[in-house]
């Protein structure tokens, strides 16, 4: 975010006089801006979000930040007592600024944030459960984006049939291609019935981040905090806590059985069996290892061939460890376990190499 252009740096100088800040110093670091000024750092996003939605996103933070230990990092106030500034084209808010150390994500507390994001869900359950007109459905347009992942997934091991001489990545890939279809046809049948069924509706609704990943982790002296929430939705918690179990991938200890982090979350809050069968759908479906074949086979310059290699070997890897996860949600409920789930369940069981 560079500040070359007058009319960027009006706006800006816009947006400080709102706060108050007489700035010493202004630093893009990864889409943000870093104001250094004599009362100390602030960071300021520019959000793609409306007015109106961080209003109500920072009424909603506040009320489940009240509750319990700081989870975020608090929105400061304008000089009129705004939690925003509001620009011809843009919305901004700042928050107090805290050092991003890539090296402190080696000592992320791995175990303690299932935890924590059960107490999100749980303390904002009762602020934003009923309001229906922002809760997130699995509509037909997500569900085709999941199905358009199978024709590219037919395509790329096309590729590799039609190639006299396959590269090492090549032979990585045609050995767990059958694989990684037979999870992403699961999760894609599973999320057909769930449309058809429920309308997509999930059986309950809380705040979501929506983008869980160790970069949105940061470390204050006393603890932990989740940013970038401007994006955040009412949607399933499964939605939060799928997305955890995959993004963190490089962080979970391996050694321990998949059940161990749910177990973690469940001591917050507990999911119903509906939950369960939504999560095996999310944590079934394999995001990252087709997000890395289309990063190999789509933009092949961007990417290193032994890098790839490691990074699709570590990606199956994990997909295996979850799969007594998957099968223990999918046949969780209660007379769940008839011949079509287990016959469901089983074509995506692990399978030796």
């Amino acid at each position: 975010m560079a500040i070359q252009l007058p009319e960027e740096r009006a706006v800006l100088e816009q947006v400080f006089e709102r706060y108050g800040w007489v700035p010493l110093q202004v630093r893009p670091v990864s889409g943000i801006l870093r104001i250094q000024t004599a009362d100390g750092a602030f960071a300021l996003k520019k959000s793609s979000c409306s007015a109106e939605q961080l209003t109500w996103l920072h009424k909603v933070m506040e009320a489940v930040q009240s509750k319990s230990q700081e989870i975020f990092l608090p929105w400061l106030k304008t000089s009129d007592g705004e939690a925003y500034v509001q620009t011809e084209d843009a919305v901004w808010y700042a928050t107090p600024w805290v050092e991003n150390d890539p090296g402190l994500r080696e000592t992320i507390p791995i175990e303690g944030l299932p935890t924590m994001l059960a107490h999100v869900h749980r303390s904002a359950f009762p602020v934003v459960g009923k309001q229906s007109e922002r809760k997130q459905s699995v509509n037909v347009e997500r569900l085709q984006g999941w199905k358009d992942k199978l024709g590219k997934l037919a395509e790329y091991r096309e590729v590799i049939e039609s190639r006299t001489f396959r590269s090492p990545f090549d032979h990585a890939f045609a050995a767990d291609a059958e694989y990684v279809d037979q999870a992403l046809r699961f999760a894609v049948k599973g999320m057909e019935k769930f449309v058809q069924s429920d309308k997509g509706i999930a059986p309950r609704y809380t705040l979501c981040h929506g983008r869980i990943h160790p970069s949105n982790l940061l470390k204050k002296e006393d603890g932990w905090v989740w940013i970038d929430w401007d994006h955040a939705a009412v949607d399933s918690p499964v939605r939060d806590l799928g997305a955890f179990f995959r993004r963190f991938s490089q962080q979970l200890d391996h050694e321990k059985e998949p059940q161990f982090y749910l177990a973690r979350y469940e001591e917050g809050w507990k999911l119903s069996g509906k939950e369960k069968k939504l999560l095996a759908l999310y944590l079934a479906y394999p995001e990252r290892p087709l997000r890395l074949l289309t990063r190999y086979y789509e933009m092949p310059d961007r990417i290193e061939e032994t890098i790839a290699i490691r990074r699709w070997e570590e990606e199956i890897t994990h997909l295996r460890w979850l799969q007594s996860l998957i099968r223990s949600l999918w046949l969780s409920k209660k007379g769940s376990g008839s011949k079509t789930r287990k016959t469901e369940a089983v074509r995506i069981r692990s399978q030796k190499r």
